[in-house]
C-alpha cells in the first residue's frame, strides 16, 4: 500500500465521483507504488475487492480513464505475462497531467492481447525491407505473424526493452516502508491532545461509526504521512465524510459498558420490602402486630404504608411519623 497514493486518491482526488467510481479509485491506490504506478490487476480481482460486477468495472475505469484521474502506463512492464492473459497497466494521474480522453474497447481476459502489434496486411515482408524473425541492434524485433482466424500471413514489428528489469510490487512497498518522515514535535503534540468536535460526533452518531477508532486511525494516518494538518477538525470532518461515501467506517457496537441506568429516567419504586423501608421502619417493629392473614398483619400494613408515602415524595422522617402515630392504640 502506498500512503502517498493512497492520501491522494482520498484527498486530492475531485469529489464529483460517484461511490463505485470512488471504491474503485482506492483500490487502485491501494495497489500502486508510491508514484502511483504499477497497478495492473484484472478486471475481475477489481470487480471482487470492489464487490461489484466486472461490466461495472470496466465502465468505472473508463469513467475514470475520460475524467484524467487514472492514464495507460507503460505496458511493456507486463511483457513477462503472457499476452492472452495480459491487463491493462494503469497508473495515478497525482500530477495532474493534462491527458486526452480515449475511447476505451473492453475485451475479455481471455482475448485481450491476441494481436499483440500493428499490422499491415498488404504487404509481403521481402517488400517492406525486413528480416524474417531477425532482431536489429535497437532492439526493434521483426518477422511474420500468421492471423490466427484468417492465415494470412502479417509483417509486425515489436519492440523490446533490452536490460531493463521491472521491479516487483512487494520490493517497491518494501523500499517505501523504508522512509523516513520529519514532523513538528508541536505538531504531534498538538495531535496527540486532539479530540473530535461535536460536528465529527454529530456525524460519526449519525453514520453509526466507532469515533473512538476513527479517531486513532486518522492520528495514525496524519503521523504516517508525515504531514499533520493545520486544521485538524477540519481534516477529520473531511475524513469522516469521505468514508462515509466509501462506506468504509468502523461500526460502532454497543457494549455493556456503554448501557449505564439514568437514575432521573429510571426512579427508584419503594415496596414493603425495599431496604429504604426496612431501615426505617425495623427499629420500631416491636409496635406492631405480625398476627394476622397472610398479607394483612399490622407489620406488613405498615411497611406497605411507609413505602407509599415515600413514593408519594414525602420527607423520611415525616412519613415513618405518619406511620407511628397510626400505629398508636
Amino acid at each position: 500500500m502506498s500512503l502517498q497514493a493512497t492520501t491522494w486518491a482520498l484527498y486530492d482526488a475531485p469529489r464529483d465521483l460517484d461511490a463505485n467510481e470512488f471504491r474503485t479509485l482506492m483500490v487502485m491506490a491501494d495497489m500502486a507504488d508510491q508514484n502511483g504506478r504499477n497497478i495492473y490487476p484484472s478486471a475481475a480481482t477489481l470487480a471482487e475487492l470492489c464487490g461489484v460486477t466486472t461490466r461495472t468495472i470496466r465502465t468505472k475505469l473508463a469513467s475514470l480513464e475520460a475524467k484524467g484521474l487514472i492514464i495507460r502506463d507503460d505496458q511493456t512492464i507486463l511483457a513477462h505475462i503472457p499476452a492472452n492473459r495480459r491487463p491493462i497497466a494503469w497508473k495515478l494521474n497525482m500530477s495532474g497531467e493534462p491527458t486526452t480522453p480515449t475511447t476505451v474497447t473492453h475485451t475479455s481476459d481471455d482475448t485481450r492481447g491476441e494481436n499483440i502489434a500493428p499490422q499491415n496486411p498488404a504487404a509481403d515482408p521481402a517488400d517492406l525491407g525486413v528480416k524474417t524473425s531477425d532482431e536489429t541492434t535497437s532492439g526493434v524485433k521483426t518477422g511474420v505473424k500468421p492471423d490466427r482466424k484468417s492465415g494470412v500471413k502479417h509483417a509486425f514489428t515489436q519492440t523490446h526493452s533490452k536490460g531493463r528489469t521491472v521491479e516487483p510490487r512487494e520490493a517497491a512497498r518494501a523500499r517505501e516502508t523504508t522512509t523516513t518522515h520529519h514532523t513538528d514535535p508541536a505538531d504531534e503534540a498538538r495531535l496527540a491532545v486532539w479530540q473530535p468536535n461535536t460536528e465529527a460526533q454529530t456525524l460519526a452518531m449519525e453514520a453509526k461509526a466507532d469515533l473512538t477508532v476513527e479517531a486513532e486511525k486518522f492520528r495514525c494516518k496524519q503521523l504516517a504521512d508525515g504531514h499533520i494538518a493545520k486544521n485538524l477538525d477540519a481534516a477529520f470532518t473531511l475524513w469522516l465524510r469521505r468514508g462515509i461515501e466509501g462506506g468504509y467506517l468502523a461500526r460502532r457496537t454497543n457494549r455493556p459498558c456503554d448501557i449505564r441506568p439514568n437514575p432521573a429516567a429510571n426512579p427508584h419504586t419503594h415496596t414493603l420490602g425495599c431496604q429504604h423501608v426496612l431501615t426505617l421502619l425495623e427499629p420500631h417493629e416491636t409496635r406492631f402486630s405480625h398476627e394476622g392473614s397472610r398479607g394483612s398483619s399490622p407489620w406488613l400494613i405498615a411497611r406497605s404504608h411507609l413505602a407509599e408515602l415515600l413514593n408519594l415524595g414525602m420527607d423520611p422522617v415525616d412519613a415513618l411519623a405518619d406511620v407511628l402515630q397510626e400505629a398508636q392504640p
